[in-house]
């Protein structure tokens, strides 16, 4: 395998870039429609004990302030460049992971790479325990690891002072407290344990805990016996693989066609031959005029394989969702009702995926948040008939 670096192109056996733009079109399409930019995509209700709305006016107000903070903390933060990211692993991958913390606005995102991670459902199919392994400079664990309880190795900070940008394999682990004990006040007390470890110098660096989980784990499509999720490339990967070397095959039969090898004849009498244009061949043709040099064919037919890609490029096309935002441009003349109805037929094929990245993906996002925000006081007191109700108060209403 060829060495590379960061930032380095990974498209150098790439041939087609069809599936690329395709998976680029599918996660703006997914973002569009599950968390659209500068738009209000969910509301919060409040709950009773039997699962029945609560018809009060302090209550319903109190809730429309957390989701009105909740969109002012996102947009101000880098949420939608996280959760792109993640969208566009979702497309390849089947998998995307996204870290809800503190930030320097308040809130901070950032989408964990697939290779990073490991996970564990619970009985429930809930993702509830994570080990990610990762690399950080030591410019960064000074900046991270600051906590009188933080456990830095001396070493880490002799390196930090002379080359910052030297790099350290780290190993977080969150996992459910089994042994949780609520009267201790520390980490013990609460639903979430977290350890940090630096695989270099084989020592725990922070022992911590979390009242939610920090990461929001989303998967495209789950078999029964399986953790990870399948993407929409995995189910064309054939296709893509196909359309690769039909793409790499068709280039050289066009080269063949355009610049063909020549037929020469034995005797030599032509010895150079320039195909630059105006050139003159001394000795192409014998004394009748006879052409010495010929070129070879090699009987291809590129238009069979042009419709063969075609054909190819399509269902990626179609596994992507790239279609389903092209009813205008593909019959401009129809009506805007029989636009909205194609819409909503596209839509109800696209209802239990979208389901999905809700229940499993938004909605442990959306409770790390309200969790955050109400640690960092930044939401205002509950109203007493919110409190009454124990366990579960509020459910979130999506409306994208």
């Amino acid at each position: 395998e060829r060495n590379s670096t960061k930032g380095d192109s990974f498209k150098y056996r790439q041939y087609d870039a069809t599936p690329a733009m395709s998976l680029d079109i599918f996660s703006a399409v997914v973002m569009s429609l599950v968390t659209p930019r500068n738009q209000v995509w969910h509301d919060l209700e409040s709950i009773t004990e039997e699962g029945e709305d609560v018809d009060n006016s302090n209550v319903d107000k109190y809730l429309e302030g957390v989701r009105n903070s909740l969109f002012r903390y996102r947009w101000s933060s880098n949420f939608n460049q996280a959760v792109h990211e993640c969208y566009h692993d979702l497309g390849a991958f089947g998998t995307m992971c996204l870290y809800i913390g503190r930030g320097a606005k308040g809130l901070f995102y950032r989408s964990i790479p697939i290779h990073q991670i490991y996970i564990l459902s619970n009985q429930y199919d809930n993702i509830d325990y994570i080990h990610r392994e990762y690399t950080i400079t030591a410019k960064q664990i000074l900046e991270e690891f600051n906590r009188p309880s933080d456990v830095l190795p001396q070493q880490v900070r002799d390196i930090a002072e002379r080359n910052p940008a030297h790099e350290f394999r780290f190993l977080h682990c969150v996992k459910p407290n089994m042994n949780q004990d609520k009267a201790i006040g520390d980490y013990r007390s609460m639903p979430f344990v977290s350890y940090t470890i630096s695989i270099d110098h084989a020592s725990i660096v922070r022992v911590s805990g979390f009242e939610t989980f920090p990461y929001a784990v989303g998967r495209y499509n789950v078999l029964n016996d399986e953790e990870y999720g399948r993407s929409p490339a995995m189910s064309v990967l054939p296709d893509i693989n196909m359309l690769n070397q039909m793409n790499k095959v068709t280039m050289k039969a066009a080269q063949y066609a355009t610049q063909p090898a020549l037929l020469v004849h034995s005797d030599g009498i032509l010895n150079s031959y320039s195909l630059t244009p105006g050139a003159l061949n001394f000795g192409g043709v014998d004394d009748q005029g006879r052409k010495l040099v010929h070129p070879l064919d090699m009987g291809s037919n590129i238009n069979i394989s042009l419709e063969m890609m075609d054909q190819k490029r399509t269902i990626i096309k179609a596994a992507f969702w790239n279609t389903l935002f092209q009813i205008l441009v593909e019959m401009p003349q129809i009506t805007a009702t029989e636009a909205m109805i194609r819409a909503q037929e596209k839509g109800a094929l696209l209802a239990p995926t979208a389901a999905r990245i809700e229940s499993e993906f938004l909605t442990p996002l959306i409770e790390r948040e309200i969790n955050l925000l109400e640690q960092m006081g930044k939401l205002k007191p509950p109203p007493e008939e919110l409190l009454a109700v124990e366990g579960e108060n509020y459910t979130v209403k999506y409306t994208s």
